[in-house]
Parts: structure tokens; C-alpha cells; sequence
């Protein structure tokens, strides 16, 4: 049983876990939406690779400047979630809005202006956290109650 519970516990974990960091997504890529937005030069645009269990994968990366009411910031995101690519020509098409010393649209949070991203919205892969969230709690649910019928007729 201790084994068992091991295991509830482990899916409930990562089930929270996975879905607060899709319910932050969730709540950035909406809010976003009504952020304003100021002009922006791009400084670094790049894919960068990364080691997979099925080979390399390419995250789209940039930095970009801007200012909000004199201050200077820098940022990172592109979008609310990052979004890896399979193959580095894809990663590269979604770069080629973003040359270095382009000029982009950054729309930052009003209450913390460090906070910015270039496309507002949600990117597909925030419902699939949060379905793989309720996934693992689900099945966590299942396994839970399979034990206790187990204990109550074993």
C-alpha cells in the first residue's frame, strides 16, 4: 500500500505542477491580449538546439529592447509559451519576424513593464499542458479509488 500511495502522490504532484505552469500560461497569453504595447528593436535572434529523446528540438529565441516611460528593459519571450520545433528550418521560419535590428510591437504587463512578449495570445501547447494536467490528476483519482476498493474487499 505504501507503494501505491507513492505513486497517487507522485501523479497528484505533477499534475498540480503542471497544471499551475499551464494555468500561468493560461492567464499571461489572455491578459496579454490588452497589454499595451511600444516600440521595440530586436538584439539577438537565434535557434537554439537541444538534446531530445527522438533527437535535437529548436526553441525560437530572441532579446529585444524597449522602453516604458523612459526606463529600459530587455526581453525574451516571444509569446506566452515556448514553443519547440522539430526541425531547425521551422524554428528558423518563426525567427524571420524577428531579425536582429528589426523593429517589433512589445506589449508589457502595465503593473511589472519587465514583463513583455511579442505575440499575445495562446499558443497551442498551453491547452496541452492543462489537459495533460487533469490527465494525471484523473488518472491519479482512478488509481485512488481502485485501491480503496481493493482494500475494502482484499
Amino acid at each position: 500500500m505504501p507503494f501505491l500511495i507513492d505513486r497517487i502522490t507522485k501523479k497528484n504532484s505533477f499534475g498540480l505542477l503542471l497544471g499551475g505552469f499551464g494555468l500561468y500560461k493560461y492567464k499571461t497569453g489572455t491578459e496579454s491580449v490588452g497589454w499595451p504595447a511600444v516600440k521595440g528593436r530586436i538584439t539577438y535572434s537565434h535557434a537554439q538546439p537541444r538534446k531530445a529523446k527522438t533527437g535535437s528540438e529548436y526553441l525560437p529565441s530572441v532579446r529585444y529592447a524597449y522602453k516604458v516611460n523612459g526606463k529600459s528593459y530587455t526581453g525574451t519571450r516571444i509569446s506566452a509559451s515556448e514553443l519547440y520545433f522539430k526541425s531547425l528550418g521551422r524554428a528558423r521560419d518563426r525567427l524571420r519576424n524577428y531579425p536582429v535590428g528589426g523593429e517589433v510591437s512589445v506589449r508589457y504587463e502595465p503593473d511589472n513593464p519587465g514583463n513583455s512578449l511579442l505575440e499575445t495570445g495562446l499558443p497551442g501547447n498551453v491547452y496541452g499542458l492543462l489537459g495533460g494536467a487533469v490527465a494525471c490528476l484523473f488518472l491519479a483519482g482512478a488509481v485512488t479509488v481502485s485501491a480503496f476498493k481493493k482494500g475494502r474487499t482484499g
